[in-house]
């Protein structure tokens, strides 16, 4: 194995380990909304109890539907960025990663709203529930840590491995 091969090495398992993790995060959250918007269109909804002490809830719902939706696209966009070792994929998974973090900090904290915190509480678990997946495993926190570490969140002038040749490292020893 050559001196320069392992760092690469090293940035490819990191690259395709955290593809697969969002890979799979992204499509267990997308069959999660899935299955709720399902339930929604098929009436699920109207059965409710306490409905009329939840005005907001349908729109909480979709509201919150939609963006988990658009986030767990990006994230399959970002894990084919991955895959393919994309600069560019890294550093906006990293921000969806952000985003989704202070999205469910945002919606924790509507909850205590009077006008709309009651409505906000009951969609938060049919709508947010496919972001658990990525949670439980704290992925928000290790996956950028990750990427950073391989070099992937790296502007190109500290890219693995270093600028110098062979020639000169030898030369400098």
């Amino acid at each position: 194995m050559t001196n320069g091969s392992s760092p690469k090495r090293f940035t490819f398992i990191v690259a395709i380990s955290v593809g697969i993790v969002t890979l799979v995060t992204a499509l267990l959250g997308l069959a999660y909304n899935a299955m709720s918007l399902f339930a929604a269109f098929s009436g699920a909804f109207d059965q409710m109890p306490d409905k009329a002490s939840m005005p907001y809830f349908e729109t909480a719902f979709y509201v919150m539907s939609g963006i988990c939706i658009a986030c767990y696209l990006a994230m399959v966009y970002c894990a084919i960025g991955l895959f393919r070792h994309s600069r560019q994929t890294g550093r906006l998974l990293s921000l969806i990663l952000l985003f989704e973090v202070g999205f469910f900090f945002a919606v924790g904290s509507m909850w205590r709203e009077p006008t709309v915190g009651s409505s906000v509480a009951a969609a938060t678990g049919v709508a947010n529930g496919g972001m658990m997946a990525q949670f439980v495993i704290l992925f928000p926190i290790w996956a950028p840590l990750a990427l950073w570490v391989s070099g992937l969140l790296r502007s190109p002038a500290h890219d693995f491995p270093s600028s110098r040749t062979d020639a000169e490292t030898q030369c400098a020893n």
